[in-house]
């Protein structure tokens, strides 16, 4: 069990960089659909 608990930190570690690069991925696109779309706000 201690080794588990001492090999979490580094797994977990190792699970974090693809995530936060998908999310960041995930996270501009939506942000450049928001920019293309026209927002209802500036039509007349």
């Amino acid at each position: 069990m201690n080794l588990l608990l001492a090999s979490l930190p580094d797994f977990l570690g190792g699970l974090a960089a693809p995530l936060t690069l998908t999310a960041g991925r995930w996270a501009l696109k939506a942000l450049r659909r928001r920019r293309t779309e026209p927002r209802p706000s500036d039509s007349p």
